[in-house]
Formats: C-alpha cells, structure tokens, sequence
C-alpha cells in the first residue's frame, strides 16, 4: 500500500476507535442533555457484565470472567490505538513485535464479542416484561370483568322488572288515594321512597295543620312526642337543602349541628317532665346543617303542646346568616371607627365624643411636654424627591410613635419635621421621668434611620474607595426640648377637628428646643427638679435667652448618656466595608486553567 493509503488508513482507525469509546460511555453512562438514561444501576446482572468480578491472577482462562464490558472495551480501544502507531511507525524490528500484539488483539477481540452478545441477551431479558405472566393477568382479569359483568346485569335487570311490577300496580290505584298518602305521590312523581317507618293514619285535621304550617314564612317542623318529624314545610325545605321525604320519620335535630343534639333533647325532655307543653317555648340559637354538609347560623324556636290526645312540638326554624353577617361587618366598621378616632384623639377624649359630648376643654396642673426637631432639614430636603422626603419622614415618625406606647405617652400632632408629645394627661406623676426616657430613645431612632439611609446610598456609588465619601451623604440631627407645667387641653372645630394644648409650658417647651443644641436634650427648670436624681444621667446647667422671658436657666443632658444620631467616620467605613464585602459574594471572580482549559471553583464562602 502506498503512504497516502496507509496515513488515511490510519487516522481512519483513530477515529473509528475513539467514537466506538465514545458511544459505549454513551450507553452505560448515558447524556441527560440528550435525553440519552445510562443503563448502569438499572440492573442487576447488566451492572455485574458490565463492572466485571475483578480476579486476583490474570489469565487468558480466567480473562472472560474477571474483567467487565467497560475494562474490555477501553482495553480494546487502547491496543488498537498501540497495533496502529506500532504498523505507522514501521521500524526495523517491528514486525515480530506487531504480529504477536495482532495474535493477542485477536483472542481479546473475540473475549470482548463474545461478551457483548451475552450482554445484548441479559439486557434484552432484563428490559422486557414477561409476556408469560402479563398474558395470563390479562387473561384473569378478563374473565373477572365479565363475571363482574353479568352478574352486575343480571341484578339490575331484576331490580328494573320488580320495579315496572310496581309502578304498573300503581295504574289501578284510584288518584284519590295517591293524592292523599304522600308517600304513594312521592313515589310516583320522583321514583323514590322516603327511608322512614310508615306514618300513622292522620284524619282531615291533619291537613289542616299543614296547611297553615306550609304558609309560614320561617321554617316549620312538626314532630311526635319521640321527636320524629312529621311536617317539613317547603320554608324549611329551602333552607336545609333538604326534601321533605329525606327527612320525614327522622329526628329533628339531625337538621343541627352534632354538638347541638344533646341540647335539643334536653329541651324537648323538659318540656315533657315539667308539664311545660303550653309553654312559650324555648328559643336557642344554634348552628343548622344543609343537605351538602354545610353549615349556618340559626335560631330555632321549640314548643311543645297536646294534639288529639297526643304530644307534638312545633319548632320554628329562621336562618340568620344576613343579620350575621350584617352585624359583623357593622362590628367591623364600629371598631375601624373607633380605632380612627383614637388615632386622631386621645382615649378619654375619644370615650367622651362617643358618649356625645360636643365640647371638651380641661385644665392639667402637672403635664410634661416634648418638642423635637429636624437640624438641617430645610437644605437636606430640598435634594430630596417627593417619595424619599415623605419615606423619610414617615419611618422616623413612625418610630417615635411606637416610643410613646412604649412610655404611655400622647402624641399631639406633628409639624413639619417638628414632633409634639406630651405626658401626664392621665393622672400619672412619672410622666417628667417617661419624657425624658422617651426623648433619649428617640436618638436611637434618628440613628438607626441614618444607617439605614447610609447603607442605601452606598449600594448607589460605584467608587467605594473615593476619598470623603463619607461627607457626601448628608445625615440627620436633632434637638429636643422639654418643659413640665400646667396647659389647657381640648378639641376645637367641626371639621377636621384636632385635640391641641395651649399654655405658657407648651410655649416654654417649644423654646428649649429651639435654644437646645444640635444631638442634645435641654429640659427646663421644672423638669430638671424632677429627674435630677435619676440614675447614670449627667446635666450641664446654663443660661438661655428666651423671647418674651429674658434669661433662663435650663439644663443639657449630656450626649455620653443617649445614642448619637450621625454616624461617625469610623462608623461609616464599616458600612463602606459591609457593601465590599456584599458585592464581592454578589460579583467572585472566576480563573481559568489555561492549559486544561478547566474553570477553576471559586473559594467557598461560609
């Protein structure tokens, strides 16, 4: 053969090798990507084929059972790569070498044929159903189908002429008679009889009882001294989803709830035993069960008296779902009311313009008033969009609202980025002690929004390592002032009325914080005689000029004994630090094995 030839005679074999590997790993491993299942761990004996019993000495006696299908295959594809670079080669001594390799590829070629014709017959016998047993399953339940089948048929063809017998007596029964037992027009009109013991012959009266008994608007039932129903007028008909043959000769009280029977009994019992049969009656409010197991809310009226020599009860029957739920959505609507209006006012106040008092004004001798304030607010609102101003604004209002349940106090309105509170309307002497506590705390609210907000604008900034980033984020401050004294209270207007107060504390409050300085409590004289002696608080006396008072001595709680609003700069790195570290875990960074071209597992963070 020429070189051309034996090159592509070569390369011809490198492939057909590798794609006979290629489509054995294929087989035993499978390709989910392909929908291609692997057929390894399925069976049994394909596993043991295919895995091989493994020997302690290799022969070429013992070659067919040690090794498995998947070492004979890659074993086979190996020396055929060997034979065919021995042959491309052509050296000198080569022959003798690749005639003996020839010999031994022969007999391992044969081993490996022959075990993949064993392999195709387990996998085969392995896969496949037994037909034996499948036919005769089938065949058995065919047989039993059609026994099943006629005896089925048998049964409802003499069901069906036993019936025709009997409606066809019913032809030489006068209409009369069917008119006048219910059960015989039952069955002719609907083709079923009512599961119950025959009812006992009822003279002309009896109709009229029913009569007026089906007129009633509510539900009527009338029953025998056992409780048995007799009558079921069409109103209760309606409301218990039921017909009057599916309940007559039952007892009443299976039209209730189980949890009600004992009750229902008890009342009919006592009626019976303590000679209450012309009695008014009993009224009980119950829950009544429909046809498809529903339930609902009813009120049933009980009475018991003598009828031709014979105890009956009447019970009537109404369905008060409508009021239920009438009353529970007035409910509802009473309570969004009342919690509306003590939103808006006070507890009391509310209690008093429910009771109908249209004009409410009272006089407070011992009330302790807070006032806050926004440092800056005008500048850092007026960067601010409409949403992030109100957002703002309402996270830190709703913080100090839930401070002033935490220490009973009353919050009286807010103005603009002023907060109004005040305690001791309630004839409680603690309240300068709450106040104070409440307005150290509000730091701690002013402060946590300040880290949120920091945290927030961070994740905006794509340089985290700019320098002064921390002065780029504007923070909130406060300044607090309180006052203790006596105020006027009450609500004034018809529309959009508002509880207020009015009084020279209030105006003394409001002016110790507007003298306070930025992150501190100012509290007056008349506070300060209140809570000096509290423990772990620090106050610094000095002098402030009032308007319309002149110099007033005033008191500074000292800032080491609450949170400070802003953040410092150290604190601010953290956080800087923080969004790093988060956008690290959110970003890793993958490298790559140039020479393998494997993508290398970035390091598990814990």
């Amino acid at each position: 053969m020429e070189s051309e030839e034996l090159l592509e005679l070569h390369e011809n074999l490198i492939n057909v090798s590798s794609e006979l590997l290629d489509l054995w790993n294929l087989l035993i491993f499978g390709d989910y990507t392909k929908g291609q299942t692997p057929i390894l761990l399925r069976y049994g004996k394909v596993d043991d084929m295919i895995q091989g019993h493994g020997c302690s000495q290799l022969t070429n006696s013992t070659l067919k059972t040690c090794y498995g299908l998947d070492e004979l295959v890659k074993a086979f594809v190996l020396s055929s790569h060997e034979i065919n670079e021995r042959v491309n080669n052509k050296g000198p001594n080569n022959y003798i070498q690749t005639f003996d390799d020839l010999i031994d590829f022969y007999f391992r070629t044969n081993i490996l044929t022959s075990n993949l014709f064993t392999f195709l017959d387990i996998f085969v016998s392995s896969s496949s159903a037994n037909l034996v047993i499948s036919i005769l399953v089938f065949v058995a339940a065919s047989i039993m189908m059609m026994v099943l089948t006629f005896l089925i048929h048998n049964s409802i063809e003499k069901t069906e002429q036993e019936v025709n017998q009997v409606r066809s007596l019913l032809n030489y029964v006068p209409v009369d008679n069917l008119d006048a037992k219910e059960e015989l027009r039952t069955y002719v009109l609907h083709n079923s009889l009512p599961s119950l013991i025959h009812r006992n012959h009822t003279d002309s009266n009896d109709d009229n009882v029913r009569n007026m008994l089906n007129a009633a608007v509510d539900g009527a039932v009338m029953c025998n001294d056992k409780g048995d129903i007799e009558i079921f007028n069409p109103a209760a008909s309606r409301i218990h989803g039921r017909q009057a043959d599916e309940v007559l000769g039952r007892p009443f009280w299976i039209l209730f709830d189980t949890k009600y029977h004992d009750e229902i009994k008890s009342v009919m019992s006592l009626m019976i035993k303590g000679n209450h049969l012309n009695h008014a009656g009993e009224t009980k409010e119950v829950e009544g069960l429909r046809k498809n197991g529903t339930k609902f809310p009813a009120i049933i009226t009980i009475s018991g008296t003598t009828y031709d020599s014979k105890v009956i009860y009447i019970c009537f029957i109404k369905d008060i779902s409508s009021e239920k739920k009438q009353n529970a959505l007035l409910a509802e609507e009473k309570k969004n009311s009342e919690n509306l209006l003590k939103n808006i006012l006070p507890s009391a106040v509310a209690q008093k313009l429910k009771a109908g008092e249209t004009f409410i004004a009272e006089k407070f001798s011992d009330v302790t008033c807070f006032f806050s304030d926004m440092v800056g607010f005008t500048s850092i609102s007026s960067k601010m969009g409409a949403n992030e101003l109100v957002g703002m604004l309402n996270a830190i209002v709703n913080g100090f609202d839930a401070l002033t349940e935490k220490y009973d106090l009353e919050k009286i309105k807010t103005i603009g980025d002023a907060y109004f509170a005040t305690g001791g309307l309630w004839q409680t002497s603690d309240h300068p002690e709450r106040v104070l506590m409440f307005a150290l705390d509000t730091f701690y609210v002013i402060r946590t929004y300040n880290t949120s907000n920091i945290a927030q604008q961070l994740r905006k900034i794509d340089n985290l390592d700019a320098p002064d980033i921390h002065k780029v984020i504007p923070q909130i401050d406060i300044r607090i002032g309180i006052n203790t004294g006596e105020c006027v209270a009450g609500v004034i207007g018809t529309k959009k009325f508002a509880y207020d107060l009015w009084g020279d504390t209030i105006n003394v409050a409001s002016r110790m914080e507007s003298t306070s300085k930025p992150g501190q409590v100012q509290i007056s004289r008349s506070t300060f005689e209140r809570v000096h002696d509290l423990p772990k608080l620090k106050f610094e006396e000095r002098f402030v000029e009032v308007k319309g008072k002149g110099k007033m001595q005033s008191y500074l709680v000292d800032p080491s004994c609450h949170d400070c609003a802003k953040l410092n700069e150290e604190t601010i790195k953290v956080l800087i630090d923080e969004e790093k570290s988060l956008r690290n875990e959110l970003n890793p960074r993958e490298s790559f094995d140039l020479t393998g071209g494997n993508v290398a597992e970035p390091p598990t963070t814990l």
